[in-house]
């Protein structure tokens, strides 16, 4: 396939996305949810919302502009493609995707190994590129393991990415490990700016890397606010289960041990140094001087995947409530895979 072939394919899955109705899409999200209760309908539905948005021409040819052409050009036609292995993560519904459309595009072959929480969907939506574009069967394959591949794209938890390094390190490859968000408080947050920082927070029940699970507030802050929003924006969290089952665990945890915490009703706000808060349990640090949050968050910059502020107020942040619309230049743990894949 061309480049200018693989592009026209891929803004045709964007378009035939937009044609599913709930008929067409429903009856396997709800497989999906049943095999992993944490893919809600409504977070499956967003998650595809948001590759939808990578899917339009503009996008695409922005994205791709920044790349030297005559290498996106040769990949797959003067120069012979490479079988890029990618290990998929299971936390959110379709979170390889990216990896996925990035070897597309860069002219190489996709073999993949879904996550088992996330297989359903996966293959699914393998079924629409294929009906979209059959050539796409030569160029993607699922596969139960990876040997034999010329690069691995690998994400997983911290430890898992010491078997990957173990197994996949003598090769050209993308290890990913555990990483969270964060999130700046100034303390004169409108209450529109705290619904936008309760979505970075809530959305996919906090699960992704790009989630809020850490809050740097400032010496003196008010939490009241921020409590009442985020219990009337997100009070139907508790009514999920399993995410009931963790606020339930660790609230009865905080209380046997009379750890200091704020209780939302939704969600646990306890002091704590780390970035990655359990799910159900928020952390906060509390600053100074600004500067004091600028050292912590460069010295702490391999654990951290977006810093969000509200407006975007802070050094290398994004506003509130965007952590989960990341574009289709966004890498994950800031790595150019593009450039990787051209390079290989």
């Amino acid at each position: 396939m061309t480049l200018s072939h693989r592009k026209a394919a891929l803004v045709a899955l964007g378009n035939f996305i937009d044609t599913l109705s709930k008929k067409d899409k429903h009856p396997i999200f709800h497989r999906a949810y049943v095999h992993n209760n944490w893919f809600t309908i409504e977070n499956i539905e967003f998650a595809l919302a948001s590759i939808r948005s990578m899917l339009t021409k503009d996008s695409l040819e922005n994205w791709l502009s920044n790349y030297n052409q005559q290498a996106l050009e040769e990949v797959g036609t003067k120069i012979p493609s490479k079988n890029i292995g990618i290990i998929m993560a299971g936390n959110i519904p379709f979170v390889g995707f990216h990896d996925m459309l990035t070897v597309l595009l860069s002219g190489h072959n996709v073999w993949i190994k879904p996550s088992q929480k996330d297989t359903i969907l996966i293959e699914k939506l393998l079924e629409w590129m294929f009906e979209v574009e059959p050539t796409f069967k030569e160029h993607i394959s699922l596969r139960p393991n990876l040997k034999g591949a010329d690069a691995y794209i690998a994400t997983g938890s911290n430890n898992s990415a010491r078997y990957f390094e173990y197994y996949f390190g003598k090769f050209p490859s993308i290890i990913r490990k555990n990483r969270s968000s964060v999130a700046i408080i100034k303390g004169d947050e409108t209450q529109e700016e705290l619904e936008r920082l309760s979505i970075d927070i809530f959305q996919y029940f906090g699960l992704g890397c790009r989630n809020v699970s850490k809050l740097y507030v400032p010496e003196g802050y008010d939490f009241g606010k921020l409590l009442d929003t985020v219990y009337l924006q997100w009070n139907e969290m508790k009514n999920h289960n399993k995410y009931a089952n963790n606020y339930d665990y660790y609230k009865a945890i905080y209380l046997m041990e009379q750890i200091h915490h704020f209780d939302a009703f939704n969600i646990l706000l306890t002091k704590d140094t780390s970035i990655s808060s359990p799910t159900g349990v928020l952390y906060y640090e509390i600053y100074q001087d600004i500067e004091e949050v600028k050292q912590i968050v460069t010295e702490k910059e391999e654990q951290i995947q977006v810093i969000v502020s509200a407006n975007a107020w802070f050094e290398n942040s994004i506003d509130f409530g965007q952590a989960q619309h990341p574009k289709v230049y966004d890498y994950a743990d800031g790595v150019d895979t593009m450039k990787f894949l051209l390079e290989l």
